[in-house]
């Protein structure tokens, strides 16, 4: 990354290019919507930004009260199967998806990877 030291007698034509906050919001829009999976932009959780759908376990301070109001959120979802679906492919092991916590998603993948290895067939997920 190039350092530009721009002094009074610098010539307009020589600073570097200065971008506005609108494109600058425009260009973080068009990365997000590069990052999130397609089912994103249907999730409830998007409407609900005051709620920590990754909360961290920190001294003095319970996760379960945070959880518990993003598993509601989640509820109520129309993408729900599908995001806990992506959490569960993409190994995700932090945060609320699909409704379920990062622990429920470790044991399925876990459930899961016994299940291959042992030749059952799984059950459908009863929600």
């Amino acid at each position: 990354m190039a350092v530009h030291t721009i002094s009074p007698d610098t010539p307009v034509a020589t600073m570097p290019p200065i971008i506005s906050t609108a494109e600058i919001r425009a260009r973080a829009a068009e990365l997000l919507d590069e990052l999130l999976p397609p089912f994103a932009s249907d999730a409830a959780c998007l409407e609900h930004p005051e709620l920590e759908f990754f909360p961290e376990r920190r001294r003095g301070l319970d996760p379960m009260p945070m959880m518990k109001a993003a598993k509601a959120v989640c509820a109520g979802c129309l993408v729900r199967s599908d995001c806990r679906q992506y959490a569960i492919d993409q190994a995700i092991d932090h945060g609320v998806w699909g409704g379920d916590s990062a622990v429920v998603r470790v044991a399925e993948r876990r459930d899961a990877a016994w299940r291959e290895r042992e030749g059952i067939k799984a059950k459908p997920r009863r929600r």
